[in-house]
């Protein structure tokens, strides 16, 4: 019902953003586009992924590792563009990157540095969570995974590397006091990765928060960035918060604007600004809905509850949809990733996926207590 939910609220905004396009006399293909692909896209998902989830034929767990595999192979092109920076042109055209290139940056298989950092950022946080919770051969699997995700995050954005520190330094925390073995092994790999990494988002922090330090001519920090003297114009990012706010932070001009939205796509790099727009208030309660409530739901619904009361290990479906919906909402300060490509169909995936688990176990247990009763 859930699955089903979703797809109905998604077609409901299809129409709505074609009525809308009709009455204000706004045909944009970027709007129109995105929200019919994300329809058929999830039409597809479910009935590919539920039934075969449903139905027993691959578990919820196969399908994590693939999309850990996956996500992994992103982040490894990440670290093989910022090693060898000559295939950055050439990948670019395939993954329709259209941005300048940057010596300490890469985009992976994505079209952006944050939307290229957040995924390395989910796989390298649910990686390390995994890495706790097996006993068999896959932990070192996701060890690596772990590793390799969070150095290839390092050279995408830093709002990237402030999701990815926030749950390292959670977990340390979590590692230093809990009496569990299993989660006191974690911190040496958490604090070889994590310590490099604030020594090199120290910097970039003091520009995004417009703050007047001179880092120039630090040799420690010449090292790291590899330049004489440290050009973070040209090498990583010259934009703070406040101007990026005072550019891309505003509202449709009108009221009815503001409600029913424009139907068009404006210049900004905030998501919620853009959904205003597009849709107003109307579509950004419903986007809620789809990317918060629902899963939510699911998260904390009985049947699943069940499930995890009988079998511990199934947590982490909950934790990695929790991760998940963390990253849609906070990234979505930064870039549009509601109904985006990629990060739409993942969701979908790993909510579907969930859910099916879930209505199998309710409706066996439901098919049980009717035979007891004949």
């Amino acid at each position: 019902a859930l699955s089903s939910a979703s797809i109905l609220i998604v077609l409901f905004l299809l129409i709505y953003t074609y009525v809308l396009a009709f009455l204000t006399q706004t045909i944009d293909f970027f709007v129109l586009g995105r929200i019919l692909r994300s329809l058929i896209n999830m039409i597809v998902i479910y009935f590919c992924v539920y039934h075969l989830v449903y139905a027993r034929l691959i578990s919820v767990d196969e399908i994590i590792r693939y999309i850990i595999v996956i996500l992994s192979i992103g982040s490894f092109v990440i670290l093989a563009q910022v090693i060898f920076p000559s295939i950055q042109p050439l990948m670019a055209e395939l993954v329709g990157f259209n941005k300048s290139y940057l010596s300490t940056r890469a985009f992976g298989l994505t079209a952006g540095y944050d939307t290229a950092g957040y995924l390395s950022a989910l796989v390298s946080m649910y990686s390390i969570y995994l890495y706790t919770q097996y006993n068999r051969r896959y932990k070192y699997v996701y060890l690596m995974s772990f590793v390799l995700s969070g150095i290839a995050v390092i050279y995408t954005s830093r709002s990237s590397m402030a999701m990815m520190l926030g749950l390292f330094l959670v977990v340390i925390y979590y590692s230093i006091t809990t009496k569990s073995a299993s989660s006191k092994r974690l911190l040496m790999p958490l604090l070889i990765i994590t310590v490099p990494v604030i020594i090199y988002i120290i910097p970039l922090f003091v520009i995004s928060f417009g703050l007047d330090i001179d880092f120039e001519n630090i040799p420690l920090l010449e090292f790291i960035y590899g330049t004489d003297s440290l050009s973070f114009n040209k090498n990583y990012a010259s934009t703070n918060i406040g101007e990026v706010a005072q550019v891309f932070l505003f509202l449709p001009d009108t009221i009815f604007g503001v409600i029913f939205g424009t139907a068009h796509n404006v210049h900004s790099d905030i998501g919620y600004v853009k959904i205003i727009h597009i849709g107003g208030i109307i579509m950004m309660f419903l986007t809620i809905v789809v990317y918060f409530v629902l899963p939510v739901r699911l998260c904390f619904s009985r049947g699943l509850s069940q499930i995890v009361r009988i079998d511990p290990n199934t947590s982490k479906y909950i934790v990695l949809m929790i991760m998940f919906v963390i990253v849609m909402f906070v990234g979505n300060l930064k870039n549009l990733y509601f109904f985006t490509r990629g990060y739409h169909e993942l969701f979908f995936i790993i909510f579907v996926s969930i859910t099916a688990l879930r209505n199998s176990y309710v409706d066996e247990q439901n098919g049980r207590e009717y035979m007891r009763s004949l």
